[in-house]
Order: structure tokens, then C-alpha cells, then sequence
């Protein structure tokens, strides 16, 4: 089953809307989480404003939720792999 939700951007706030995002789907952020595996659409050469791409601000708001929700002994890596 897959879940879906559309949080708007308040005061610039990315990692607020990130959390509201995964409290409206019931995700809760397990704090003894040992590794976190992040997998962006990064490595294409279009800019993040396209939409074709993720904004790295994004990326940065969850890493900072992640840590603030987790142990920080918590391996957070990001994956990216070129279509081609």
C-alpha cells in the first residue's frame, strides 16, 4: 500500500512540512534506527527549480530531521545512481 501527502511550505520551513508530510501517512521515525538510506533524484544536469531533480534544501531538511528524530551513531547515506 502506498500513501501520499501534499504539505505546503510555511515560513520556509522544508523540515516542518517534511515531518507534518510523515505524521498525516502515520510515519513515525524510529529512534533506534541503526542506518538510513536517502535515494534523490540528484544526478541528472537539470537545476532542482525544473522539478526534475530534488531541491537539495530538501535533502538537507531531512538529514537535520533524521538526526533530530534518531541517535547520532544513525549511518545516514545517500544513494544516487546514473540512469545510463
Amino acid at each position: 500500500m502506498s500513501f501520499i501527502s501534499l504539505v505546503k511550505i510555511k515560513n520556509s520551513d522544508i523540515t516542518k512540512a517534511i515531518e507534518e508530510s510523515l505524521n498525516l501517512i502515520g510515519y513515525k521515525i524510529p529512534e533506534n534506527i541503526k542506518n538510513v538510506v536517502i535515494k534523490p533524484n540528484l544526478c541528472y544536469y537539470w537545476d532542482y527549480s525544473t522539478g526534475q531533480t530534488t531541491d537539495p534544501k530538501f535533502i538537507a531538511a531531512l538529514i537535520d530531521l533524521i538526526r533530530n528524530k534518531t541517535s547520532s551513531d544513525t549511518n545516514i547515506s545517500i544513494v544516487e545512481s546514473d540512469a545510463s
